[in-house]
């Protein structure tokens, strides 16, 4: 399958709550298998924007994205839930670049801390 993770990294996150979700995310990649498998993840990381951060391909490595995540630069933490966008971002630049005919299942895996601002 073909996961695309939005990782909520607004203002209102907590510290506490961002640790649950890369710990989730972590939990998430071995469950797949995404070293082993067929399974590919894309990462986009959003709040006032979002950004694409790991894209499906080249396919990704559960030790790179985990170093990703766990980098503080890397934690935007700025402005709103802007979840639309989020969701726009994994629609123009992860799913619509998939070939038309995949048999691929696609997964859309949404982490917040609740309601888009």
């Amino acid at each position: 399958a073909d996961y695309v993770m939005l990782f909520d990294e607004s203002d209102s996150l907590t510290v506490g709550n961002r640790t649950k979700m890369v710990d989730f995310l972590s939990d998430f990649l071995k469950l797949i298998d995404l070293d082993n498998s067929d399974n590919r993840l894309s990462l986009i990381q959003f709040s006032g924007f979002a950004e694409l951060t790991f894209p499906l391909t080249p396919k990704s490595k559960i030790r790179d994205i985990l170093q990703h995540m766990a980098n503080p630069n890397f934690y935007m933490a700025k402005g709103c839930t802007n979840t639309v966008d989020a969701l726009k971002t994994a629609n123009d630049k992860v799913y619509a670049t998939l070939p038309n005919n995949s048999t691929r299942r696609k997964v859309t895996i949404l982490l917040t801390d609740g309601e888009p601002s």
